[in-house]
């Protein structure tokens, strides 16, 4: 190459990045990070990925700038222009549009014919650019190809799978409905079928059962009573003709409690089986009542969450083949708000599930690349010792802290009749609502095994005020004296900050925010603790912005500076 492509091709320490083109580990493909070293030997660029705790190597023909850097001109060449990805509002617009047809209309016969010669390959150069396509998918839709290919049955190329995710999104938007109201007025929304609220018993427990039972009628409770089996399991459904009520059914689903062992995937098994049941009838519209958030104790974002994902999965199934019409009756604010959140979430991310299920550990609050070994009798809960993957959180005022990390067992031995577990943190998460119960104990003094459904933090896109970049770069000098104190005696083993140092690896550049002040915490508040900082842990991970999150470490890192100068 020539002096400008390498120059254009080269990147430097504190870049900001984004992969794309990997066929391996194609899950980083889309994800964004900031060059930390480049190795000579293996010609790849070390890049630390947000939200990863160890740097990843990779080739500079997969690495592309982010657009709006001003730390080199070659960010700016047309090349990068080009590679800069398309809005997504823009490409579902490419996909579907009349507006070519409309611009043709207006062309000479002779420009006409010139066009329709080379259509065809220029159609088949676009179609087959797979790599475009699925950077272009990981971007704009969320997940990777894999996971497309089981939104999108029957699809294999990443053009294709971009047209199936965009109608997906586009079905999400105009199939589903969220309205204030009352599931006893299903009549008046024009739907055929109308899905309550029910208990195993199907006694009209609860608002909602309640005022569709009185609109029903006696004969409803006639009906169940002599053709309704009972009593009806957690997840699964009863469906009964809807009398007074003026639809043609009523669906009684029995949503779980916050008791009932798996109550997440149970709360996915009724939306599910009451989408594919009333398809299956040649139903084409239907309304809900929110399940399992009233009595059973769920809390509303969880169970809405749980809802829209089955509501996109029941939509992806169909392809288009037939049209469905989804209306969520809400009877009060705080469902109508938790629906219109959830929604709102997966028409933005259609190839993802917002939650995700990680078997749960209850012991201390973790950050990222910290480690800590301790015995499994000390967790609070019981855990499968067969699995590596845990959502790690701890306790506060007597309740669990709804903010945590991901952990990875990286070691495990026996000592006397216990195990003995060393684990890494990563990815950090939030999860609405509470843990599930994967298990019930056999002895009632026994602790449960439990599982959560975690929502990942993403704070990826946010970028520091020049403020915010002034305060993060003047967190160096400060952990470098903080660095010297804890040496100077404060260690409680020889080496300690060495090895701790080793783990959390080099800071991370000051642009990073959230990564650097989410180190600096890890940093004085190790594992075990030092004994000469505020816990800061648990204020970190309930953060809600970078700017929260570098003000904490900030007063953090002063405030233990001042204990250890004033007990020198």
């Amino acid at each position: 190459p020539g002096a400008s492509e390498a120059e254009a091709a080269a990147f430097r320490v504190g870049e900001e990045v984004e992969v794309f083109g990997l066929q391996g580990a194609v899950d980083l493909n889309g994800k964004r990070g900031h060059v930390v070293s480049f190795d000579e030997k293996s010609e790849r660029y070390g890049v630390r990925i947000n939200g990863l705790p160890e740097p990843k190597a990779v080739k500079a023909a997969k690495l592309r700038r982010v657009l709006g850097q001003s730390s080199s001109e070659s960010a700016r060449t047309c090349d990068t222009y080009r590679d800069a990805p398309m809005p997504a509002a823009f490409v579902e617009f490419l996909l579907e549009t009349p507006v070519l047809k409309s611009l043709l209309q207006l062309l000479p016969a002779a420009a006409l014919s010139a066009l329709a010669c080379c259509q065809q390959g220029l159609d088949r150069e676009v179609r087959g650019a797979d790599e475009a396509w699925e950077h272009l998918l990981a971007l704009t839709f969320g997940g990777n190809v894999a996971i497309a290919r089981t939104r999108c049955p029957g699809v294999t190329t990443p053009w294709s799978l971009c047209r199936g995710l965009a109608a997906l999104r586009t079905a999400l938007r105009t199939a589903v409905e969220i309205r204030r109201g009352d599931l006893c007025e299903a009549q008046a929304l024009g739907v055929e079928v109308a899905v309550c609220p029910a208990v195993p018993s199907l006694d009209p427990y609860g608002p909602a059962a309640s005022a569709v039972y009185q609109r029903a009628g006696q004969e409803l409770a006639d009906y169940i009573e002599a053709s309704c089996e009972r009593p009806v399991p957690h997840g699964d459904t009863r469906w009964t003709p809807g009398f007074g009520l003026g639809t043609q059914y009523i669906v009684h689903a029995v949503g779980p409690t916050l008791r009932t062992p798996d109550g997440d995937a149970k709360l996915h098994k009724v939306y599910a089986n009451v989408l594919s049941q009333m398809v299956e009838r040649g139903h084409t519209s239907v309304a809900f009542a929110s399940i399992s958030t009233g009595g059973n104790g769920f809390d509303p974002l969880a169970g809405a969450t749980i809802a829209a994902e089955e509501f996109r999965n029941a939509l992806a199934k169909l392809r288009q083949q037939r049209e469905l019409r989804i209306v969520v009756v809400a009877f009060e604010e705080e469902i109508e708000q938790a629906f219109k959140v959830a929604l709102g979430k997966l028409v933005k991310r259609p190839n993802e599930d917002v939650l995700e299920v990680l078997p749960l550990m209850i012991l201390d609050s973790m950050l990222p690349r910290q480690r800590l070994t301790f015995s499994v009798d000390r967790l609070m809960n019981r855990v499968d010792l067969e699995q590596d993957r845990f959502a790690m959180v701890g306790v506060h005022g007597g309740s669990i802290i709804s903010a945590g990390v991901e952990v990875r067992v990286v070691s495990r031995r026996t000592v006397g009749d216990s195990v003995e577990l060393e684990v890494v943190g990563g990815r950090r998460f939030t999860f609405p609502g509470h843990p599930s119960v994967e298990e019930e104990p056999e002895r009632t003094s026994a602790k449960p095994l439990l599982r959560v459904s975690l929502e990942w933090v993403r704070d990826e896109d946010e970028r520091p005020t020049h403020e915010q970049l002034a305060l993060s770069e003047a967190l160096e000098p400060l952990v470098e004296r903080w660095l010297r104190l804890v040496r100077a005696g404060r260690e409680r083993q020889p080496g300690q900050m060495d090895m701790i140092l080793e783990h959390l690896g080099p800071m991370p550049p000051a642009a990073e925010v959230t990564d650097r002040a989410l180190w600096v915490a890890a940093l004085i508040n190790p594992l075990p603790g030092l004994g000469v900082a505020w816990e800061i842990r648990p204020a970190m991970l309930n953060a809600d912005s970078s700017a929260q999150r570098l003000d904490i470490a900030r007063k953090g890192l002063q405030a233990s500076l001042e204990n250890l100068a004033n007990s020198a």
